[in-house]
Protein backbone atom coordinates (compact mmCIF):
# COMPACT_ATOMS: atom_id res chain seq x y z
CA UNK A 1 0.00 0.00 0.00
CA UNK A 2 2.81 2.70 0.98
CA UNK A 3 4.60 1.81 -2.49
CA UNK A 4 1.51 2.33 -4.18
CA UNK A 5 0.30 5.32 -2.58
CA UNK A 6 3.97 7.17 -3.19
CA UNK A 7 3.75 6.08 -7.06
CA UNK A 8 0.06 7.75 -7.11
CA UNK A 9 1.35 10.54 -5.73
CA UNK A 10 4.23 10.80 -8.17
CA UNK A 11 1.54 9.90 -11.10
CA UNK A 12 -1.26 12.93 -9.74
CA UNK A 13 2.03 15.73 -9.81
CA UNK A 14 2.81 14.06 -13.69
CA UNK A 15 -1.26 13.95 -14.35
CA UNK A 16 -1.89 17.73 -12.98
CA UNK A 17 1.08 19.35 -14.50
CA UNK A 18 0.13 17.87 -17.89
CA UNK A 19 -3.39 18.64 -17.74
CA UNK A 20 -2.16 21.98 -16.35
CA UNK A 21 -0.48 22.85 -19.63
CA UNK A 22 -3.66 22.20 -21.83
CA UNK A 23 -5.74 24.27 -19.74
CA UNK A 24 -3.30 27.18 -19.33
CA UNK A 25 -2.65 27.05 -24.00
CA UNK A 26 -6.39 26.87 -24.02
CA UNK A 27 -7.58 29.73 -20.90
CA UNK A 28 -4.50 32.02 -22.87
CA UNK A 29 -6.47 31.70 -26.18
CA UNK A 30 -9.92 31.80 -24.69
CA UNK A 31 -9.58 34.72 -22.82
CA UNK A 32 -7.49 36.49 -25.71
CA UNK A 33 -10.55 35.83 -28.05
CA UNK A 34 -13.04 37.53 -25.67
CA UNK A 35 -10.84 40.22 -25.10
CA UNK A 36 -10.30 40.94 -28.71
CA UNK A 37 -14.27 40.47 -29.63
CA UNK A 38 -14.83 42.75 -26.90
CA UNK A 39 -12.31 45.59 -27.94
CA UNK A 40 -13.29 44.75 -31.67
CA UNK A 41 -17.25 45.29 -30.58
CA UNK A 42 -16.81 48.24 -28.52
CA UNK A 43 -17.39 50.68 -31.03
CA UNK A 44 -21.07 49.45 -32.32
CA UNK A 45 -21.85 48.73 -28.60
CA UNK A 46 -21.07 52.47 -27.29
CA UNK A 47 -23.53 53.58 -30.21
CA UNK A 48 -26.47 51.10 -28.99
CA UNK A 49 -25.49 52.76 -25.89
CA UNK A 50 -24.61 49.25 -24.34
CA UNK A 51 -20.35 50.07 -23.67
CA UNK A 52 -19.56 48.54 -20.11
CA UNK A 53 -16.47 47.49 -18.78
CA UNK A 54 -15.22 43.98 -19.60
CA UNK A 55 -14.99 42.97 -15.79
CA UNK A 56 -19.25 43.42 -15.72
CA UNK A 57 -19.15 40.46 -17.61
CA UNK A 58 -19.71 37.44 -15.36
CA UNK A 59 -17.99 34.71 -17.94
CA UNK A 60 -15.14 36.88 -17.90
CA UNK A 61 -15.07 37.02 -14.07
CA UNK A 62 -15.27 33.55 -13.57
CA UNK A 63 -12.53 32.36 -15.65
CA UNK A 64 -10.12 34.62 -14.58
CA UNK A 65 -11.02 33.08 -10.92
CA UNK A 66 -11.08 29.60 -12.13
CA UNK A 67 -7.55 30.11 -13.72
CA UNK A 68 -6.42 31.69 -10.60
CA UNK A 69 -7.83 28.64 -8.33
CA UNK A 70 -6.40 26.07 -10.56
CA UNK A 71 -3.31 27.80 -10.56
CA UNK A 72 -2.87 27.73 -7.19
CA UNK A 73 -4.31 24.13 -6.91
CA UNK A 74 -0.46 23.23 -9.23
CA UNK A 75 1.33 24.84 -7.20
CA UNK A 76 0.40 23.15 -4.50
CA UNK A 77 0.35 20.14 -5.43
CA UNK A 78 3.81 20.48 -6.91
CA UNK A 79 4.72 22.31 -3.45
CA UNK A 80 3.61 19.31 -1.95
CA UNK A 81 5.82 16.99 -3.89
CA UNK A 82 8.98 19.01 -2.92
CA UNK A 83 8.20 18.76 1.56
CA UNK A 84 7.28 15.22 0.75
CA UNK A 85 10.33 14.10 -0.62
CA UNK A 86 12.94 17.04 0.12
CA UNK A 87 12.33 18.49 3.41
CA UNK A 88 9.82 16.96 5.69
CA UNK A 89 12.15 14.60 7.50
CA UNK A 90 14.48 14.69 5.27
CA UNK A 91 12.78 13.37 2.14
CA UNK A 92 12.52 9.87 4.85
CA UNK A 93 8.85 10.35 5.72
CA UNK A 94 7.30 10.58 2.64
CA UNK A 95 4.42 8.10 3.37
CA UNK A 96 3.42 9.86 7.10
CA UNK A 97 3.05 13.58 4.91
CA UNK A 98 1.48 12.32 2.31
CA UNK A 99 -1.39 10.40 4.18
CA UNK A 100 -1.82 13.43 6.79
CA UNK A 101 -4.95 14.93 5.67
CA UNK A 102 -4.93 17.23 8.65
CA UNK A 103 -1.66 18.72 6.99
CA UNK A 104 -2.18 23.05 6.17
CA UNK A 105 -1.27 22.23 2.02
CA UNK A 106 -3.32 19.03 1.61
CA UNK A 107 -6.16 21.65 3.28
CA UNK A 108 -5.23 24.57 0.92
CA UNK A 109 -5.31 21.64 -2.24
CA UNK A 110 -8.92 20.46 -1.24
CA UNK A 111 -9.66 24.04 -0.78
CA UNK A 112 -8.43 25.19 -4.24
CA UNK A 113 -10.16 21.90 -5.81
CA UNK A 114 -13.37 22.49 -4.35
CA UNK A 115 -13.66 26.42 -5.36
CA UNK A 116 -12.47 25.37 -9.24
CA UNK A 117 -15.30 22.68 -9.23
CA UNK A 118 -17.93 25.13 -7.61
CA UNK A 119 -16.75 27.88 -10.43
CA UNK A 120 -17.08 24.89 -13.05
CA UNK A 121 -20.54 24.45 -11.91
CA UNK A 122 -21.92 27.90 -11.81
CA UNK A 123 -20.85 28.89 -15.11
CA UNK A 124 -23.06 26.10 -16.72
CA UNK A 125 -25.97 27.42 -14.27
CA UNK A 126 -25.18 30.49 -15.57
CA UNK A 127 -25.33 29.16 -19.34
CA UNK A 128 -28.77 27.54 -18.58
CA UNK A 129 -29.97 30.69 -17.50
CA UNK A 130 -28.69 32.98 -20.11
CA UNK A 131 -30.40 30.08 -22.71
CA UNK A 132 -33.75 29.89 -20.88
CA UNK A 133 -34.19 33.58 -21.26
CA UNK A 134 -33.55 34.40 -17.93
CA UNK A 135 -36.39 32.18 -16.17
CA UNK A 136 -35.90 31.92 -12.55
CA UNK A 137 -37.88 28.90 -12.18
CA UNK A 138 -35.47 26.37 -14.55
CA UNK A 139 -32.37 27.33 -12.68
CA UNK A 140 -33.94 26.65 -8.96
CA UNK A 141 -32.78 23.51 -8.76
CA UNK A 142 -29.42 23.65 -9.86
CA UNK A 143 -28.91 26.59 -7.78
CA UNK A 144 -30.04 24.07 -4.91
CA UNK A 145 -27.62 21.27 -5.96
CA UNK A 146 -24.60 24.42 -6.18
CA UNK A 147 -25.89 25.32 -2.93
CA UNK A 148 -25.77 21.89 -1.11
CA UNK A 149 -22.36 20.93 -2.70
CA UNK A 150 -20.83 24.14 -1.37
CA UNK A 151 -22.21 22.82 2.04
CA UNK A 152 -20.89 19.22 1.73
CA UNK A 153 -17.44 20.70 0.49
CA UNK A 154 -16.92 22.76 3.41
CA UNK A 155 -18.16 19.84 6.27
CA UNK A 156 -16.11 17.34 4.47
CA UNK A 157 -12.76 19.43 4.70
CA UNK A 158 -13.63 19.73 8.05
CA UNK A 159 -14.44 16.55 8.93
CA UNK A 160 -10.63 15.31 6.55
CA UNK A 161 -8.68 17.71 9.06
CA UNK A 162 -9.88 16.46 12.13
CA UNK A 163 -8.52 12.70 10.96
CA UNK A 164 -5.26 11.81 9.48
CA UNK A 165 -6.11 8.54 8.14
CA UNK A 166 -8.82 6.06 6.09
CA UNK A 167 -9.43 9.05 3.76
CA UNK A 168 -11.89 6.20 2.00
CA UNK A 169 -14.08 6.61 5.28
CA UNK A 170 -15.72 10.14 4.38
CA UNK A 171 -19.30 9.70 3.05
CA UNK A 172 -19.39 13.48 2.17
CA UNK A 173 -17.26 12.94 -0.82
CA UNK A 174 -19.27 10.81 -2.50
CA UNK A 175 -22.11 13.50 -1.78
CA UNK A 176 -19.81 15.78 -3.74
CA UNK A 177 -19.36 13.74 -6.65
CA UNK A 178 -23.07 12.65 -7.01
CA UNK A 179 -24.07 16.62 -6.21
CA UNK A 180 -21.77 17.41 -9.35
CA UNK A 181 -22.76 15.01 -11.75
CA UNK A 182 -26.64 15.94 -10.95
CA UNK A 183 -26.09 19.74 -11.65
CA UNK A 184 -24.10 19.25 -15.18
CA UNK A 185 -26.60 16.72 -16.06
CA UNK A 186 -29.69 18.80 -15.51
CA UNK A 187 -27.91 22.00 -17.09
CA UNK A 188 -26.72 20.17 -20.34
CA UNK A 189 -30.21 18.36 -20.49
CA UNK A 190 -32.23 21.70 -20.15
CA UNK A 191 -29.58 23.70 -22.78
CA UNK A 192 -30.32 20.74 -24.97
CA UNK A 193 -33.96 20.89 -25.14
CA UNK A 194 -33.98 24.30 -25.39
CA UNK A 195 -31.69 24.41 -28.21
CA UNK A 196 -33.37 21.33 -29.99
CA UNK A 197 -36.81 23.11 -29.85
CA UNK A 198 -35.44 26.01 -31.08
CA UNK A 199 -34.07 24.55 -34.10
CA UNK A 200 -36.72 22.20 -34.55
CA UNK A 201 -39.14 24.62 -34.81
CA UNK A 202 -36.87 27.15 -36.83
CA UNK A 203 -34.33 25.63 -39.04
CA UNK A 204 -30.96 27.38 -40.34
CA UNK A 205 -30.80 28.18 -44.07
CA UNK A 206 -27.47 30.55 -43.61
CA UNK A 207 -25.00 31.78 -41.24
CA UNK A 208 -24.21 30.06 -37.78
CA UNK A 209 -26.07 27.31 -36.25
CA UNK A 210 -27.31 27.20 -32.56
CA UNK A 211 -26.75 23.04 -32.84
CA UNK A 212 -22.74 23.70 -33.07
CA UNK A 213 -22.65 25.48 -29.85
CA UNK A 214 -25.26 22.70 -28.51
CA UNK A 215 -22.69 19.90 -29.42
CA UNK A 216 -20.15 21.88 -27.93
CA UNK A 217 -21.75 22.20 -24.74
CA UNK A 218 -23.02 18.20 -24.76
CA UNK A 219 -19.08 17.29 -25.71
CA UNK A 220 -17.60 19.22 -22.52
CA UNK A 221 -20.46 18.26 -20.02
CA UNK A 222 -19.84 14.26 -20.72
CA UNK A 223 -16.03 14.56 -20.70
CA UNK A 224 -16.48 16.14 -17.09
CA UNK A 225 -19.13 13.47 -16.56
CA UNK A 226 -17.33 10.84 -16.90
CA UNK A 227 -14.61 11.92 -14.75
CA UNK A 228 -17.22 12.57 -12.00
CA UNK A 229 -18.43 8.73 -12.66
CA UNK A 230 -15.06 7.46 -12.96
CA UNK A 231 -14.20 9.53 -9.65
CA UNK A 232 -17.19 7.57 -7.62
CA UNK A 233 -16.23 4.25 -9.05
CA UNK A 234 -12.54 4.50 -7.75
CA UNK A 235 -13.54 5.75 -4.29
CA UNK A 236 -16.29 3.17 -4.00
CA UNK A 237 -13.99 0.75 -4.39
CA UNK A 238 -11.09 2.26 -2.53
CA UNK A 239 -8.39 2.44 -5.12
CA UNK A 240 -5.93 4.52 -4.40
CA UNK A 241 -5.80 6.05 -7.94
CA UNK A 242 -9.04 7.94 -6.47
CA UNK A 243 -5.89 10.41 -5.17
CA UNK A 244 -5.05 11.06 -8.85
CA UNK A 245 -8.48 11.52 -10.23
CA UNK A 246 -9.90 13.36 -7.91
CA UNK A 247 -6.24 16.11 -8.05
CA UNK A 248 -6.73 16.10 -11.35
CA UNK A 249 -10.25 17.60 -11.24
CA UNK A 250 -9.25 21.68 -11.16
CA UNK A 251 -7.25 21.20 -14.52
CA UNK A 252 -9.90 19.17 -16.32
CA UNK A 253 -12.78 21.56 -14.90
CA UNK A 254 -10.77 24.46 -16.30
CA UNK A 255 -10.21 22.24 -20.05
CA UNK A 256 -14.07 21.74 -20.35
CA UNK A 257 -15.25 25.42 -19.62
CA UNK A 258 -11.78 26.68 -21.76
CA UNK A 259 -12.63 24.64 -24.64
CA UNK A 260 -16.58 25.81 -24.85
CA UNK A 261 -15.29 29.40 -24.66
CA UNK A 262 -12.31 28.69 -27.11
CA UNK A 263 -14.16 26.55 -30.12
CA UNK A 264 -16.64 29.13 -30.00
CA UNK A 265 -14.52 32.04 -29.70
CA UNK A 266 -12.30 30.76 -33.23
CA UNK A 267 -15.52 31.25 -34.85
CA UNK A 268 -16.13 34.41 -34.01
CA UNK A 269 -12.07 35.31 -35.14
CA UNK A 270 -13.07 33.46 -38.20
CA UNK A 271 -16.11 35.58 -39.20
CA UNK A 272 -14.07 38.61 -38.40
CA UNK A 273 -11.47 37.78 -40.51
CA UNK A 274 -13.62 36.64 -43.69
CA UNK A 275 -16.05 39.36 -43.33
CA UNK A 276 -19.47 39.27 -41.22
CA UNK A 277 -21.83 36.74 -42.97
CA UNK A 278 -25.83 37.66 -43.60
CA UNK A 279 -27.65 37.07 -40.24
CA UNK A 280 -28.64 33.09 -39.69
CA UNK A 281 -32.27 33.22 -41.93
CA UNK A 282 -34.61 30.62 -40.60
CA UNK A 283 -37.16 28.44 -42.44
CA UNK A 284 -40.04 27.03 -40.37
CA UNK A 285 -39.61 23.21 -40.07
CA UNK A 286 -43.18 22.32 -39.45
CA UNK A 287 -45.17 22.06 -42.58
CA UNK A 288 -47.87 24.82 -43.36
CA UNK A 289 -50.77 24.53 -46.22
CA UNK A 290 -50.09 26.72 -49.31
CA UNK A 291 -46.63 27.30 -50.81
CA UNK A 292 -43.51 26.08 -49.40
CA UNK A 293 -41.48 27.69 -48.76
CA UNK A 294 -44.43 30.57 -48.08
CA UNK A 295 -44.77 32.88 -50.89
CA UNK A 296 -45.28 36.60 -50.91
CA UNK A 297 -47.43 38.63 -53.38
CA UNK A 298 -44.65 40.18 -54.88
CA UNK A 299 -42.98 36.92 -55.56
CA UNK A 300 -40.55 37.04 -52.77
CA UNK A 301 -39.79 34.44 -50.26
CA UNK A 302 -40.54 35.43 -46.45
CA UNK A 303 -38.00 34.22 -44.11
CA UNK A 304 -36.96 35.35 -40.54
CA UNK A 305 -33.71 37.10 -40.25
CA UNK A 306 -32.39 35.68 -36.84
CA UNK A 307 -29.33 37.66 -36.20
CA UNK A 308 -30.09 38.06 -32.63
CA UNK A 309 -31.12 34.53 -31.69
CA UNK A 310 -27.28 34.36 -31.62
CA UNK A 311 -27.26 36.29 -28.74
CA UNK A 312 -28.08 34.01 -25.94
CA UNK A 313 -25.02 32.05 -27.16
CA UNK A 314 -22.96 35.23 -27.22
CA UNK A 315 -23.95 36.03 -23.89
CA UNK A 316 -23.43 32.71 -22.27
CA UNK A 317 -19.86 33.17 -23.46
CA UNK A 318 -18.84 37.13 -22.62
CA UNK A 319 -22.17 38.13 -20.35
CA UNK A 320 -21.88 41.83 -21.83
CA UNK A 321 -24.29 42.07 -24.71
CA UNK A 322 -27.32 43.29 -24.37
CA UNK A 323 -30.63 43.20 -26.73
CA UNK A 324 -33.74 41.49 -27.13
CA UNK A 325 -33.75 37.84 -28.57
CA UNK A 326 -36.91 38.59 -29.86
CA UNK A 327 -36.15 40.80 -32.43
CA UNK A 328 -36.49 39.95 -36.12
CA UNK A 329 -36.91 41.28 -39.58
CA UNK A 330 -38.91 39.97 -41.59
CA UNK A 331 -37.82 40.01 -45.23
CA UNK A 332 -40.61 40.16 -47.93
CA UNK A 333 -44.36 41.51 -47.92
CA UNK A 334 -46.66 39.54 -45.97
CA UNK A 335 -49.17 36.78 -48.38
CA UNK A 336 -52.44 37.92 -49.18
CA UNK A 337 -53.86 34.19 -48.89
CA UNK A 338 -57.16 32.63 -48.09
CA UNK A 339 -55.71 30.73 -45.36
CA UNK A 340 -53.13 33.87 -44.08
CA UNK A 341 -54.34 33.39 -40.50
CA UNK A 342 -53.24 30.14 -39.97
CA UNK A 343 -49.33 30.49 -41.47
CA UNK A 344 -49.07 33.90 -39.02
CA UNK A 345 -49.97 31.80 -36.08
CA UNK A 346 -47.31 29.61 -36.69
CA UNK A 347 -44.86 32.77 -37.11
CA UNK A 348 -46.39 33.67 -33.62
CA UNK A 349 -45.72 30.07 -31.91
CA UNK A 350 -42.36 29.91 -33.27
CA UNK A 351 -41.32 33.28 -31.73
CA UNK A 352 -42.30 32.01 -28.17
CA UNK A 353 -40.22 29.10 -28.69
CA UNK A 354 -37.25 31.22 -29.46
CA UNK A 355 -37.70 34.26 -28.32
CA UNK A 356 -36.62 35.42 -25.13
CA UNK A 357 -35.20 38.24 -23.32
CA UNK A 358 -31.39 38.70 -22.71
CA UNK A 359 -29.61 40.65 -19.89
Amino acid sequence: MSGKLLAVNLATLACSSLFYGAFLVLSSTSMYLLVGRYLATRQSRALRGQDHSIFRSTVFVAAIGLFVAITAHWITTLYRAFLAFIHFQGGDAALEFYVDAADTTELLQNGFLMISILIGDSLIIHRLWVVWEHRTAVVVFPVCTLTALTLCSAVSMYTESRKTQDVFSDPWLTSNAVLTIVTNVYCTGFITFKIWNITRVARPIGGSNLRDFLVIVVESAALYASWAVFFMVTYQTRSVVQFLVIQSAPPLVGIVNALIHTRVGLGWAIVAQVGSPPPSQLAFAKAVAGPTPRETAAGGVSDIRAGSLDHAREESLDGGSSGDVRRFSVVGEKANMDNETEPEAEVGDAEAQIGGKAQ
